[in-house]
């Protein structure tokens, strides 16, 4: 596989299902490869879900793990941290460091880092779903009521994983029933600087041209999950690895079964759909989380939730590389070591 690995930015927009082969490490054991991203997959047990992702295979050969980052592990942390309301604002204060009333990205790292042992893509997922506002921080407010429904089983998984979940399983299912839609769409946006990537500021641009009516809410949490998957860790994405991250190509096994685009939620995905107009194609999206919605509608300057390019998600977020958020973490002070054993 090292010839496909060494086109490191090579492209398959051809490609309708990603044919995995079996790659041996040398400490032993067996993974599923795929040749052309170099993507490495732990084996799936016969079934037809998406299998873990497990790391990279690098074109010098070196198998790179991939960090220990997805929802259930997020999900977990925040439950953790969960308490009584009164702990939950002891928390918040206690790493709100310049008092402003609201924690700010490097504030929401330290909080995640420490109470919940989270990295910083994580982090960066955390303040994605709490920021309901789109404010760019996070308010007291946010903060409990974010918390707590991470906490508040609903069959097992909580109000907010559901809503994610929701997110992830119709980015899914959309880009899967039109792959030529999505290369088209991508082409276009690299057409100019053709190098194959994208940062977290053009994957923004990127969904909010492929999707018609995606809110910035829902843009975010599509963002922050992508990039907390990076196996380079390097804040840039390549679009055929894009595809396997948001699990919208199927995926043959070497013993092959197929492995089928979509996220397993609790709630049915709405029904299917998309549009034409005179310009481009899009696949058009409809909104899971109304429950954000009427307290968005300020931030992304208007109803509707449609994109706003003067809105704060733009110029704030979507500027802020995955690669940067250690160094703003590191400049951050502890909170007190006794809120952290209580």
């Amino acid at each position: 596989p090292i010839d496909a690995l060494n086109a490191t930015n090579k492209m398959c927009p051809s490609r309708r299902v990603v044919a995995l082969e079996e790659y041996r490490p040398k400490d032993g054991g067996m993974l599923e490869h795929d040749p052309e991203t170099g993507l490495l997959y732990s084996p799936g047990l016969g079934g037809t879900e998406y299998p873990e992702l497990f790391g990279k295979l690098t074109p010098t050969g070196r198998v790179q793990q991939a960090v220990q980052a997805d929802l259930y592990r997020v999900f977990d942390g925040l439950r953790r941290m969960a308490g009584n309301e009164a702990r939950l604002v002891q928390v918040f204060h206690a790493f709100d460091t310049d008092q402003s009333g609201t924690l700010e990205l490097p504030e929401v790292m330290q909080l995640c880092r420490a109470m919940a042992n989270l990295s910083y893509s994580e982090a960066c997922f955390v303040q994605a779903m709490l920021d309901t506002d789109l404010s760019n921080t996070i308010s007291l407010q946010e903060f409990v009521d974010g918390v707590k429904a991470c906490s508040a089983a609903l069959d097992d998984v909580s109000r907010t994983e559901n809503r994610v979940l929701e997110v992830l399983q119709q980015a899914s299912t959309r880009i899967s029933a039109d792959l030529e839609v999505f290369w088209a769409t991508f082409q276009a946006h690299d057409a100019d600087e053709g190098r194959g990537l994208m940062d977290i500021s053009s994957a923004g641009r990127f969904f909010k041209d492929l999707f018609r009516g995606v809110d910035g809410y829902e843009l975010r949490v599509l963002v922050a999950y992508v990039f907390m998957r990076d196996t380079n860790r390097d804040g840039m994405v390549r679009p055929d690895e894009l595809l396997q991250v948001l699990h919208a190509i199927p995926m043959r096994s070497p013993k092959g079964h197929t492995y089928r685009p979509g996220f397993h939620t609790h709630q049915p995905t709405n029904q299917l759909s998309e549009t034409l107009n005179s310009s481009s194609r899009q696949l058009a999206w409809e909104s899971s989380i109304s429950h954000h919605r009427k307290g968005r509608e300020s931030a992304t300057g208007g109803g509707g939730g449609g994109w706003n390019p003067n809105s704060s998600i733009n110029s704030g977020y979507f500027d802020l590389p995955v690669s940067r958020f250690s160094s703003a973490a590191g400049a951050m002070g502890g909170p007190p070591p006794s809120l952290l054993s209580a």
